[in-house]
């Protein structure tokens, strides 16, 4: 059957799964922390989730040679490296790529620290060596629109602070705090290419709602 919605492009951004830094509220940043058993979980509920999202897709107007995931691109760092593989495996061995893009903000020297000693030592995390929050959201959306726009039906792997500043950019709107393992969907139609439409994957059921926001 022909979809009466426009063409559209869709891709899914996963934070991975959980370490044992997120449990004990540290900063991670470009530290290399490994998933715990816990992140483990994340990763294969993501599969279970994104398995779903890719027969569910063409409710949002994406056509059919579009919602079946075609790859996966990772940060860099191996919380999401690790993440993907699994993800991987779970989808028959979608090719995984590396882009530097999608890793974390640098915290510079608040890394390793207790979020709540971080704040206590530069409010708002203003902190002097790191990657200022225009920064990381300015790298983000670009990430973000390049894969949407030239590689439809990717899976991206990131993180938390990098997803939050790169949705909340290219939809404009203020995006709550992301959980480990959980995915964010992106569309945007082909004849509208400025409005991108967003939703978390979390607790949707049976279909996908775009809501087109600048």
């Amino acid at each position: 059957m022909t979809s009466s919605h426009p063409k559209s492009t869709l891709i899914a951004v996963v934070r991975h799964g959980s370490t044992d830094w997120n449990l004990e509220r540290r900063i991670q940043g470009h530290s290399n922390n490994s998933l715990n058993q816990q992140g483990i979980r994340d990763a294969q509920t993501a599969v279970a989730t994104l398995q779903h999202y890719a027969k569910s897709a063409q409710l949002a107007g994406v056509d059919e040679e579009q919602f079946c995931w075609r790859g996966i691109t990772t940060s860099p760092l191996e919380r999401a490296a690790a993440t993907a593989r699994l993800i991987a495996d779970g989808l028959n061995g979608l090719p995984i790529g590396v882009d530097s893009e999608l890793i974390e903000r640098d915290y510079g020297s608040a890394e390793g620290l207790p979020v709540s000693k971080a704040n206590e030592l530069w409010p708002e995390l203003v902190i002097p060596d790191a990657e200022t929050s225009a920064e990381l959201r300015s790298r983000a959306a670009a990430a973000l629109k390049r894969h949407l726009f030239t590689y439809p039906a990717t899976i991206l792997v990131t993180h938390g602070a990098w997803m939050r500043a790169g949705l909340s950019a290219v939809t404009g709107s203020d995006i709550p705090r992301i959980s480990n393992g959980e995915i964010w969907l992106l569309s945007a139609t082909a004849n509208s290419p400025g409005v991108i439409g967003a939703n978390s994957a979390t607790g949707l059921s049976n279909q996908l709602l775009f809501t087109a926001v600048r």
